[in-house]
């Protein structure tokens, strides 16, 4: 019986009351992410991220600058790779004034499986559902894969062009001799 009795104890410490999840959900969905890898070398990336080199990888650089009303330095943050998911203790939610501080784990934390992409991400908070806003200085170049259209790449110059942006432009090739890939000036 008592052995029963700790099975039961022990799994119900597991569980999150429905009321919890529902209060994690509404808090996580009025969080904004932008993710930003630091090599746009990473064959993988341009597979999955850039459908199969047909898009296009943006280059930013910020500054210190980027702090007033952009990016702010403390949103700014390193995804952390593990084996095991994190556990969610409901009594975060006891401590109201610091909940999305205390919350900031669960959206920059991802499996060890992904550490190639060194991934760094912008989470701002109370910015769901709108543009991440940052300097047009920031925005250094734009890298079309290999297998850019070209329509698209005129449109992206366009828009750029239009909205007084000013990147260098730039491609990827396919490296079949070494299966890595390379960056070209031009588009």
């Amino acid at each position: 019986m008592a052995t029963r009795i700790s099975s039961i104890l022990e799994y119900a410490s597991k569980m999150v009351p429905i009321y919890g999840i529902e209060i994690l959900k509404s808090l996580l969905n009025d969080f904004g992410i932008c993710c930003f890898a630091k090599n746009p070398l990473d064959p993988l990336m341009w597979a999955y991220y850039a459908e199969s080199h047909k898009g296009m990888c943006l280059g930013f650089e910020f500054s210190n600058l980027d702090q007033e009303g952009y990016f702010a330095e403390n949103s700014i943050f390193e995804v952390q790779y593990a084996t095991t998911p994190l556990v969610f203790d409901l009594l975060i939610l006891k401590d109201r004034p610091s909940i999305l501080e205390k919350l900031i784990p669960f959206v920059t934390t991802k499996h060890e499986i992904w550490r190639h992409e060194a991934e760094w991400r912008y989470v701002g908070f109370k910015e769901a559902q709108k543009p991440v806003a940052y300097r047009k200085e920031s925005l250094k170049e734009v890298i079309f894969g290999a297998k850019a259209p070209t329509e698209m790449k005129a449109m992206v110059k366009e828009i750029c062009e239009t909205n007084g942006l000013t990147p260098r432009f730039r491609s990827i090739t396919l490296n079949a001799w070494s299966y890595t890939l390379d960056i070209v000036e031009g588009a």
